[in-house]
């Protein structure tokens, strides 16, 4: 796949941006981690949890990854 250039690949230093979409309960803090760990863009789903599970999933996903990561509320 030729690689795209676009402002945003430049900013993230990257010919292909790819990112993980977080689907209800498939979306967890170990996959987000891991995503963003492999230089993309994990987000963990919070929309059903309870705040106090939001805020443990969020720790823990932070915990895990060193690159940041993103919320879906």
């Amino acid at each position: 796949m030729p690689p795209f250039d676009t402002a945003l690949c430049r900013t993230l230093d990257t010919d292909h941006p790819l990112g993980q979409v977080p689907i209800g309960s498939a979306s967890c803090p170990a996959l987000a981690a891991a995503v963003s760990e492999a230089d993309r863009l994990g987000t963990l789903a919070v929309t059903w949890r309870s705040l106090e599970a939001r805020r443990r999933g969020q720790r823990s996903t932070g915990r895990a990854a060193d690159d940041g990561f993103a919320l879906d509320p």
